[in-house]
């Protein structure tokens, strides 16, 4: 069986955690999330036994970092799920997605 302790949740930017407190409230598990940066995770090593993260390697100052951190909090046989994105290769999208970079960089801090 598995049994769902809680989680936690980090964003440097306080707007982005702002939303997702607003959140909270929906959760069927404990939430509580933190003002950190992924290169300085605020946890003890071994801590977590799934790390998640989501469109965050395109905006910190350091890919190695985090993925060193993330590799810290995870307890061994521990599982890491991440979800990225990088420029296209097909012409048509990389032009698209060249033109909303400035908008989105603000809209989504990074």
């Amino acid at each position: 069986m598995n049994l769902v302790r809680g989680l936690s949740g980090i964003d440097p930017d306080p707007d982005i955690l702002a939303r997702a407190q607003a959140r909270v409230a929906e959760a069927t598990a404990p939430v509580r999330l933190l003002a950190a940066a992924g290169e300085s995770l605020p946890f003890a090593a071994a801590a977590f036994d799934v790390v998640v993260v989501t469109l965050a390697l395109c905006s910190v100052a350091s890919q190695d970092h985090v993925l060193r951190e993330m590799h810290r909090v995870l307890k061994p046989g521990g599982k890491l799920h991440f979800m990225e994105h990088i420029r296209s290769e097909t012409t048509g999208w990389a032009r698209f997605q060249d033109v909303v970079t400035p908008a989105w960089k603000k809209v989504a801090s990074g």
